[in-house]
């Protein structure tokens, strides 16, 4: 879990949070939220939220393996269209009006 807390994402993710919550909910002065910034209240706020999800639920084990067993398939391409917004019929108007692309395969 640490090298996962010690990522740089994770770890301003975690900051940000903490201070709009502590702004927001708790009205915390400037100076009391970067002293708990420095002392990682954040960090500690979070293992606690995690420890008290895996006790009210069934969480099941994850293991990532990093040796592959078995050979990689070969492809021609690898297309990734991530939130590209497209029309899935051609035509129609879109809910809510919005201007899609079409993309055609």
């Amino acid at each position: 879990m640490g090298d996962f807390l010690d990522a740089t994402w994770v770890d301003g993710w975690l900051r940000e949070a903490f201070t709009q919550q502590a702004i927001a909910l708790e009205q915390r002065p400037e100076r009391n939220i970067n002293a708990s910034l420095r002392e990682f209240e954040y960090q500690a706020h979070y293992l606690n939220l995690l420890e008290l999800l895996a006790s009210q639920l069934n969480v099941p084990n994850i293991t990532l393996g990093s040796d592959v067993q078995q050979p990689a398939v070969n492809v021609d391409l690898i297309l990734d269209v991530g939130k590209l917004p497209y029309l899935r019929h051609p035509g129609r108007r879109s809910p809510g009006g919005t201007q899609r692309l079409e993309t055609q395969l």
